[in-house]
């Protein structure tokens, strides 16, 4: 998502809903199912740090979602 959106370098979406992503559309850009897709943006969203709508995902705290994808193991 924060490729797609290119919320990192600090775009942010010209609609007030979000970016208009699929969850179809994030489960083929990363290979993977649409229930993984589907079970990643729930607990993103229980974490606070997207809000999904239908259609649409607004990401609401970037710099959380950036060390959750770039942390080191």
């Amino acid at each position: 998502m924060l490729r797609v959106t290119a919320a990192s370098e600090g775009i942010p979406s010209d609609d007030p809903r979000g970016f208009l992503l699929t969850q179809n559309q994030l489960a083929e850009m990363s290979n993977a199912s649409r229930h993984s897709a589907w079970r990643a943006l729930r607990l993103l969203a229980a974490r606070g740090w997207i809000v999904k709508r239908y259609n649409y995902v607004r990401l609401v705290d970037v710099a959380a979602l950036e060390n959750f994808a770039y942390e080191e193991d």
